[in-house]
């Protein structure tokens, strides 16, 4: 029955899924409140208006629609338009720098694939309100510090500057198809070189352009480099914004980055640094991404305000990390332990309910089914718990459990006063 599936490209989770979801999210926050980052959220749903104008091309993968008022509006495509949204609305409560990170789902109409889905959540963090380069590095850092917590070592932090882009096009004389160029030239790692050679000549590029930048993208330059081959304002500007940014990432032993000449990023918004993180040990792509968009916000505000972000992946990160083993020996389940019984009557309820004050510092549940002992054992098993409280007129009556190790297949009874001893002590 068709209507038992999620739509295409969306998705179910089951306990064990979310767990691990979970649990990355708790993580990755941590990083991002040690490094200065506060939460907020936004609305999934947000005027046309909003959306509109600021994807470029992409734009046809927002789902849109009218509301019930008649209203055009769309789902949200990313976090960083209704951030910049959400700047202009209540700047007058917000103080600069403002530092913030949001987690919660977006939504594309793409192909689904590997890692890719059509609802997926986003870990965004962003610094509005500041052109200092440490900004730019602090959030690269701080994706950096957030991914290696998570066990994830093997990347590649590619860093260019849009202004480079810039300068190519100013070089080769097609600065009104700027755009347009860098659209192509962010289709590198899908379609390698002869394929963005071949979509520039389909797009009329001239011939001698086309090599040029050919020339470029198969001999890739160093940041020193591309300044003697690209010489003008725009590449000198753009040299000199990433030679700080490098510095402080040096400095605070970010050593997998590297300069990319052929990095475009293919948000239209972007107008400084921008950087993508891929694994080397996984071919998936990239799991975060960002960079500079300092004209974005002023489309709302109606005046300059400068920012900075990045964000994280989830459902990609998720998809590598398993392909790397990271969940082998991760919990099914948050419930540590199961309190079983034979005969449920108001005794032993009352029992049960002085096992779980005794171990409020655990995840502890009292089966609530219709199974006899095996039964309620056999649950505990499928569903991952750990440990399976025993209790009976005879534990009741010597004050003690029986307390079997479903991991270790071991059982001990104790006396409930050694209760809370026993598990702040087991592995």
């Amino acid at each position: 029955m068709a209507g038992l599936k999620p739509l295409k490209g969306m998705r179910d989770l089951l306990p064990q899924q979310q767990i691990r979801r979970e649990y990355l999210f708790e993580k990755i926050k941590e990083v991002f409140r040690k490094h200065g980052f506060d939460p907020i959220e936004t609305p999934a749903i947000e005027y046309w208006e909003v959306l509109s104008g600021k994807y470029g091309a992409e734009e046809k993968l927002i789902y849109r629609f009218q509301d019930r008022g008649g209203r055009d509006v769309g789902l949200r495509y990313d976090l960083t338009v209704p951030l910049a949204r959400f700047f202009a609305s209540n700047q007058g409560n917000i103080t600069k720098p403002f530092k913030r990170y949001q987690i919660q789902p977006v939504w594309r109409a793409e192909k689904p694939q590997k890692g890719r889905f059509r609802e997926f959540y986003q870990c965004d963090i962003d610094i509005v309100g500041s052109r200092n380069p440490l900004s730019d590095a602090q959030i690269i850092i701080t994706i950096r510090e957030a991914l290696r917590e998570l066990g994830i070592y093997g990347f590649q932090i590619k860093v260019n500057h849009r202004k480079f882009l810039s300068a190519i096009a100013r070089h080769f004389g097609i600065q009104e198809r700027e755009v347009e160029f860098a659209r192509i030239l962010d289709k590198l790692d899908k379609v390698g070189l002869e394929g963005i050679e071949k979509e520039y000549m389909e797009k009329g590029f001239p011939k001698e352009v086309i090599k040029g930048i050919m020339d470029i993208l198969k001999n890739p330059p160093s940041l020193e480099e591309i300044v003697e081959i690209i010489d003008n304002q725009d590449s000198l500007s753009a040299y000199e914004n990433l030679k700080r940014i490098f510095l402080y990432l040096k400095k605070t032993g970010v050593e997998e980055a590297v300069f990319d000449i052929s990095l475009a990023r293919g948000l239209d918004y972007y107008t400084g640094m921008v950087f993508e993180i891929v694994l080397t040990d996984v071919p998936i792509g990239s799991i975060s991404g960002g960079g500079r968009y300092d004209n974005l916000i002023e489309i709302f505000t109606k005046y300059p305000v400068p920012a900075v972000g990045g964000s994280i992946g989830i459902d990609r990160l998720i998809t590598a990390m398993e392909e790397m083993g990271l969940f082998r020996e991760f919990p099914s389940t948050y419930t540590d332990a199961l309190i079983c019984y034979f005969n449920m009557d108001e005794k032993t309820f009352d029992y049960a309910m002085e096992i779980k004050g005794r171990l409020d510092f655990m995840n502890v549940d009292i089966y609530s089914g219709d199974a006899k002992m095996r039964g309620q054992l056999a649950y505990a098993a499928e569903r991952g718990i750990r440990w399976a409280i025993i209790i009976g007129e005879d534990e009741i009556s010597r004050r003690t459990v029986s307390i079997k190790d479903l991991k270790r297949r071991t059982q001990d009874e104790i006396s409930i006063d050694e209760l809370a001893n026993y598990f702040r002590t087991s592995k």
